[in-house]
């Protein structure tokens, strides 16, 4: 038998697939053709919102909330209570 380029190649590859060397090719994680990327479900989304969030400092988190219209319970009771000084007269 003469030993060719390919059957070197072939012979490598057998005997690093049966020592578990090589991983199968393509990869299952390796997109097949040009499409597009899964869509995110709610809960992965949930999960990198919550992993960001706590990355950022408590003063940024503040403002981001306040942005979208939510406050701290500390603020709502803040307000809560301006207001109440407010009707009283003691403002």
């Amino acid at each position: 038998m003469k030993l060719t380029d390919e059957t070197l190649r072939e012979m490598i590859i057998q005997v690093m697939t049966e020592l578990g060397l090589l991983m199968p090719y393509p990869l299952k994680a390796e997109p097949v053709g040009n499409e597009d990327p899964p869509p995110l479900n709610e809960s992965n989304l949930s999960q990198k919102l919550y992993f960001l969030l706590s990355k950022i400092s408590d003063k940024e988190r503040s403002n981001l909330f306040r942005r979208f219209g939510y406050f701290t319970s500390n603020q709502l009771l803040s307000q809560l209570s301006s207001l109440k000084k407010a009707e009283k007269g003691d403002f």
